[in-house]
């Protein structure tokens, strides 16, 4: 039992204290992301278009590395653009800030799918819109 207890105890050091390159050793053995909110920025970066949803196809969200978003498009036949800013909350959170006009909303989504080509979202309301990337 000693035996057992002290290499599950060495494990657990060089796992979770020891780093190795850009992560611990587990997460390079396993291609395990250690920072998944980071690759979740990477692959939000870019102009997303609409393909399915509540705003007219066409319309576009933009996302830039600096956390600013801009949104262009078409509620039924209302036209809305709007700027301003967004984070993650969690992995799979998106919470944007946007004005329009003078108008501030704070709108937070669920990140359902996110390839590189292809962002599906979720609001508070159960609605969902699908982007393809320019």
């Amino acid at each position: 039992m000693l035996v057992c207890r002290d290499v599950l105890l060495a494990f657990l050091v060089i796992t979770l204290w020891l780093p190795a390159g850009n992560g611990s050793l587990l997460a390079e053995t396993t291609g395990l992301s250690q920072d998944k909110a980071a690759v979740t920025r990477a692959k939000l970066i870019g102009v997303w278009e609409v393909v399915k949803g509540e705003l007219s196809q066409g319309s576009t969200l933009e996302l830039t590395k600096e956390g600013k978003v801009k949104l262009v498009g078409k509620v039924e036949v209302k036209p809305i653009r709007a700027e301003g800013s967004y984070e993650l909350a969690t992995d799979d959170t998106l919470v944007l800030t946007l004005e329009e006009r003078d108008e501030k909303r704070k709108p937070l989504f669920t990140i359902l799918t996110l390839t590189d080509k292809s962002l599906v979202i979720k609001d508070i309301d159960g609605k969902v819109t699908e982007f393809k990337k320019r």
